[in-house]
């Protein structure tokens, strides 16, 4: 059986490949962007690395920052009549899976107003034209919806979710940067920060080798009490993973050995993720 695979044409990966929104704009000769974003993003100034050379470009654009975590129907809706205000002739979503998602389904409806019906969209729609052009930039290392053909969206009045997959939705464009520093501050603990920026927004995250997940100095039940509430908030397939995550060699105990072969392995696949 044959596999198929769908691409953005375009990708830009590694340090400044953020700087190339703008210069693919302007090579399209696109007037006005319709940028997405999360209001994080737009208050700690971070969305101005897109802006700013898209200024200088003499590309105009409306800010779109009305998106939830796991956006809503009303949101994309929203978003289709705010494009529409703004007059505007593209996309650009900087942000998260969320960010990334609703600035799909915008995209698509514009193009197809047959869909108009969000819920239309639900499982593989047969959309004839493709979505309106954009430039996807992640801000995070996690859904990798700016290269991917799918979508998620929540029905609040239903109390679900729904999957819509259509190659038409692809971001014609994908700019992924990011840079990682190590530092080690303190010995005793051998806490270490890893900070990564990937896209335009800097995430924080601590890799304590003891196992101390809940940070009180100590490695107990308590650390794994707080890592399966944490599983269980999120989904429930991932119970049996959080019982055993820390034991990563599989010798059944937990000890610094596991925090480092993690480590390690981490620095063998990519900077964090």
């Amino acid at each position: 059986m044959a596999n198929r695979i769908v691409l953005n044409p375009v990708s830009y990966h590694g340090d400044g490949a953020v700087k190339e929104v703008a210069n693919e704009l302007a090579a399209r000769g696109f007037k006005k962007a319709f940028v997405c974003s999360g209001k994080h993003v737009v208050k700690s100034g971070e969305i101005n690395k897109i802006l700013d050379p898209m200024k200088e470009k003499g590309i105009e654009w409306a800010l779109y920052t009305d998106i939830k975590p796991n956006p809503t129907i009303e949101n994309v809706q929203n978003g289709v009549q705010a494009f529409k205000d703004a007059k505007a002739d593209c996309i650009v979503a900087v942000g998260g899976g969320s960010i990334m998602d609703t600035a799909k389904a915008v995209g698509i409806i514009i193009n197809n107003p047959e869909f108009a019906d969000v819920r239309s969209l639900e499982g593989v729609a047969p959309t004839k034209k493709h979505a309106v052009f954009a430039v996807a930039v992640p801000t995070t290392a996690g859904t990798a919806a700016e290269v991917t053909i799918n979508y998620v969206i929540t029905d609040v009045e239903k109390k679900r979710k729904f999957v819509c997959v259509d190659t038409n939705d692809i971001p014609e464009v994908a700019a992924g940067t990011y840079t990682v520093q190590v530092s080690k501050n303190n010995h005793v603990t051998r806490e270490y920060t890893v900070t990564v920026t990937t896209g335009t927004k800097t995430q924080n995250a601590e890799i304590r080798l003891l196992g101390d997940v809940n940070g009180d100095g100590r490695v107990n039940a308590l650390d794994y009490t707080r890592l399966l509430k944490h599983a269980n908030e999120t989904q429930p397939l991932t119970d049996a993973y959080a019982l055993k995550c820390s034991d990563v060699n599989r010798d059944k105990r937990v000890n610094a050995m596991d925090y480092t072969r993690l480590l390690k392995h981490v620095n063998e696949t990519q900077p964090l993720w």
